[in-house]
């Protein structure tokens, strides 16, 4: 009889050994299947335009646009939960592996920094004595985490220096595309994103001032392969941040 083909986050599972580093691997696991689940939806989206399109040959409907706008903003939200999931998971794999503050020091520091800016008064020296300053460096992820509204190279960049003390954004790599192309690629996407969030199509497009900037333009001119090109560079990245995972937890 054929062998049982399972889904690969199930194949992933099967494989690993019950050790500390497992369970990084296995957040990561169900963080990537389901980013590839809500990325199921922006797809639909696109498939649901192109059928209309060849149904109907010539130019395509206004009220089909609504297909594109949709399925960029929803791979970009997708994203957004993916790579917030993948912080998470590996930056409390460290800080529940650190014996001391030396073993997440950029994290320590951050956090440490702030709280004396505030002027704390002795008594709240106590929610650092034991093992107490661990929940003030999680609460502090959860902060930056939650103020993770554009999951752009810079911001993602900055998080994973901070609380993984490496460049997660130098793993975006494939044949033909370079980290830096990648970034640039994503930088242009979440622009987009945010300019079809902020501006709605227009009614009247003679009466409107002429609009500025590549963003704005792209918004305006928005097609079916950069919508489609769009969906296809987040599901590289998310690869790619997977597999940067699964190799911190083999280290």
């Amino acid at each position: 009889s054929a062998k049982k083909e399972y889904p690969r986050w199930r194949r992933d599972k099967k494989r690993m050994a019950v050790t500390p580093q497992s369970g990084l691997t296995m957040d990561v696991v169900v963080a990537h299947a389901s980013f590839d689940f809500a990325l199921e939806d922006p797809k639909r989206l696109l498939d649901l335009h192109y059928a209309e399109v060849k149904r109907h040959p010539g130019r395509p409907s206004r009220q089909l646009e609504v297909f594109k706008r949709a399925a960029v903003i929803l791979s970009v939200t997708a994203w957004e939960s993916f790579i917030e999931d993948a912080i998470r998971a590996w930056a409390v794999f460290l800080l529940e592996r650190a014996e001391s503050p030396a073993d997440v020091q950029k994290w320590f520091n951050s956090v440490a920094a702030g709280w004396l800016n505030d002027s704390p008064k002795p008594p709240a020296l106590a929610s650092w004595t034991a093992r107490e300053w661990k929940a003030l460096l999680r609460q502090k992820l959860e902060k930056d985490l939650r103020a993770l509204n554009t999951p752009d190279s810079e911001n993602i960049r900055g998080l994973s220096r901070r609380y993984l003390e490496l460049d997660l954004t130098v793993n975006w790599s494939w044949p033909r595309t370079t980290s830096s192309a990648a970034c640039k690629r994503l930088d242009d996407l979440i622009g987009l994103r945010g300019e079809l969030v902020h501006n709605g199509p227009e009614y009247f497009p003679g009466h409107r001032r002429v609009l500025q900037g590549k963003g704005r333009a792209a918004a305006k001119n928005l097609c079916l392969k950069d919508a489609s090109n769009g969906v296809a560079l987040i599901s590289k990245l998310a690869e790619c941040t997977r597999r940067a995972v699964y190799d911190a937890a083999k280290a």
